[in-house]
């Protein structure tokens, strides 16, 4: 590839790499409460780069679609969630599948430590990339922790992972294997 697109995690600056002219153009969030999860997604021929946020104001998800030449924000979509994390195109459904860490962003200290769960669980959500809109939601069952990251392994099968601290604050796996319409047949 001629360019690389960077996103901060948990920031508002954003960065495209020309590796044939060796330049770096750079970007930022067009509100300050935006916060970028690190991950984009670039749909095959088209003119825009799909990337995660948090908008901490409202407390909920938002995939920026940013111009690829210009690097201006256009427009933003929801998610669905709260804690947006990986996103990957799906030419099939012409849409970016998002997957929200939680369902709503944690308001309290014992929500934030981990010592009270959070009541909504992670979900995948898949935007058309034409009209903004979430043509298909699956919502998850974790209880604590949040899923972040996820492999498509095609035919509505996707491994999930992401972490929780337990009552000691020591980091714990989240894994799952989701199989069609929101059946988890495995967890760890």
């Amino acid at each position: 590839p001629r360019y690389i697109y960077t996103f901060e995690k948990w920031g508002s600056h954003f960065s495209k790499i020309d590796l044939i002219e060796k330049r770096v153009d750079s970007g930022a969030g067009y509100s300050p409460n935006l916060r970028f999860f690190g991950h984009a997604a670039i749909p095959t021929e088209n003119k825009y780069v799909f990337a995660t946020a948090m908008n901490d104001q409202s407390g909920l998800g938002t995939l920026l679609v940013i111009e690829k030449n210009s690097l201006k924000i256009k427009t933003e979509f929801a998610t669905g969630g709260a804690y947006p994390h990986d996103c990957q195109w799906e030419e099939a459904s012409n849409s970016i599948i998002v997957l929200n860490s939680r369902a709503r962003a944690a308001k309290t200290y014992l929500e934030k430590s981990g010592e009270r769960p959070l009541s909504e669980s992670s979900s995948l959500a898949w935007i058309d990339i034409a009209s903004g809109k979430i043509k298909k939601k699956i919502q998850l069952k974790n209880q604590y922790g949040g899923y972040a990251h996820f492999s498509n392994l095609g035919n509505g099968r996707f491994v999930l992972n992401g972490s929780f601290d337990d009552r000691g604050g020591r980091s714990r796996p989240l894994l799952a294997l989701l199989e069609g319409e929101g059946k988890v047949i495995d967890r760890l």
